[in-house]
């Protein structure tokens, strides 16, 4: 028995050293192992984006035309002419009782006398001046002896006597004439006064009966020009009545035409600025309702191509994200093989020449426990069983009632539990399982894995 347990010891001492070694190496970690998956984080924020123009209502669908209840002002009005009346109508003619101021006119010519009737003929009694003739004579004979008295004493002959004597006949000559020729205008001028008489007595006759005739003439003149006048006053009176009667009628009838053609035209105008008013109005309506909609449609329009661009643009992101992030993924995960495959690899041929002795060892040791332990079991004697179960009897399959009743500080679950097969252990164990211990506490003995549990704060005892 003692060698038996001495040979237990020793080679749970050789594989504890071999765990050891593995187990202080500690397995090679890959950098990458924990590198996670960050695709679920990728989304297109686009994707739930909505045409926030969907909803849009036009804000003139509901206009009214403010001058659809607009009446006519000038629908009531009445015409102010129409109780015009003419003030020409009762007219009278202050004319028709006028007399004519020149009937009785008498001819102030009637009695004018011929003013030149008793005129006389002032050459009528004209002389013939002799005395001057006389004395002409008279010189002429002085002057003739005188020259005879000269002749006589000068000696001149009788030539000379007879230019003296026809001389002197010459003399006595002229002054006969000039005696006839006196004689001669008197006659005329008594001849030419008798004219100037008798014509000044026939022009004051004419002037008389010309005044006479001129008298009766504006007498008769003066009255029917007085009886023209009055006709004519009585009747331009008359004619001056119907006219203005006549032109106050047609005013009158043209001031109540007026009066209705302007309301007509008022009228006329309110109705048609009604209407184009309505109608400019309802016009405006539709412009802005038809512009609203425009706006609406483009707005909605540019609303779904902003969206479908920006959803375009998301979900290119997110495929070229999902894409970097698998080509990082793979890139980490073959770098991290790369870097596992080669730690190993050194770790292995590291450790193989130096764990190749004690595995001969180890195995030598087993083979020496293995007999042992047949004969200890076939002695009833249990003892390295019990220490051999405590940690190679660890694995979840190999128990039954399995029970938690606590965890250790370093968050271990502790178990209470049965082996299935009793030559494990009899009774109610404590302890741990080997799928939730650490990797560097885990022994591989071949048919099962164990639990070094003094690598562990978990303690491993028989309860019952």
């Amino acid at each position: 028995m003692g060698l038996a347990r001495k040979a237990g010891k020793n080679a749970a001492r050789q594989g504890n050293a071999i765990n050891e070694i593995l187990a202080n190496r500690g397995a090679v970690v890959n950098p990458y192992e924990n590198v996670s998956d960050l695709s679920g984080l990728i989304s297109n924020p686009y994707a739930n984006m909505t045409n926030s123009y969907a909803n849009l209502t036009n804000t003139y669908g509901n206009l009214t035309n403010a001058y659809e209840g607009i009446t006519n002002p000038y629908s009531n009005l009445s015409s102010a002419y129409d109780s015009l009346s003419n003030p020409y109508a009762n007219l009278t003619n202050s004319f028709a009782g006028m007399q004519n101021a020149y009937a009785d006119i008498t001819n102030a010519y009637a009695d004018v006398g011929n003013a030149y009737a008793d005129m006389t003929n002032p050459y009528e009694n004209l002389q013939v001046a002799t005395r001057a003739a006389e004395m002409a004579n008279e010189q002429t004979d002085i002057s003739l002896a005188s020259t005879l008295d000269t002749l006589r004493a000068t000696g001149s002959g009788a030539g000379g006597a007879t230019a003296l004597a026809r001389e002197a006949a010459s003399s006595k000559l002229q002054i006969a004439a000039g005696i006839e020729q006196q004689e001669a205008q008197n006659t005329k001028l008594r001849a030419q006064g008798e004219q100037q008489r008798q014509m000044a007595v026939a022009q004051g006759e004419q002037s008389r009966q010309m005044a006479t005739a001129q008298g009766s003439m504006a007498q008769q003149m003066a009255r029917a020009q007085g009886s023209m006048q009055q006709q004519q006053l009585m009747m331009g009176a008359d004619q001056a009545n119907q006219m203005a009667m006549a032109q106050g009628s047609m005013q009158t009838q043209m001031a109540r035409a007026q009066g209705q053609q302007q309301l007509m035209m008022a009228g006329a105008q309110a109705d048609l600025m009604n209407q184009q008013n309505i109608a400019q109005q309802a016009m405006a309506n539709q412009m802005a309702y038809a512009g609203a909609a425009q706006a609406n449609q483009m707005a909605y329009a540019q609303g779904d191509q902003m969206m479908q661009y920006y959803q375009g643009q998301g979900a290119l992101q997110e495929m070229q994200m999902r894409m970097t992030e698998a080509e990082r993924l793979q890139n980490a995960d073959i770098l991290g093989k790369t870097f596992v495959f080669n730690a190993e690899e050194s770790r292995r041929a590291a450790d193989l020449s130096r764990a190749s002795s004690l595995q001969q060892q180890y195995l030598q040791q087993q083979t020496d426990i293995k007999a042992a332990n047949k004969q200890l079991w076939a002695a009833g004697i249990s003892a390295v069983g019990d220490i051999a179960s405590a940690y190679l009897s660890s694995e979840r399959r190999l128990k039954k009632n399995i029970k938690l009743i606590g965890k250790s500080k370093s968050g271990l679950n502790i178990y209470e539990f049965e082996y299935r097969d009793k030559k494990h252990g009899d009774g109610i164990y404590q302890g741990a399982m080997v799928d939730e211990a650490p990797s560097y506490a885990i022994v591989d003995m071949g048919e099962n894995l164990g639990i070094d549990y003094s690598k562990i704060d978990v303690e491993f005892k028989r309860i019952k």
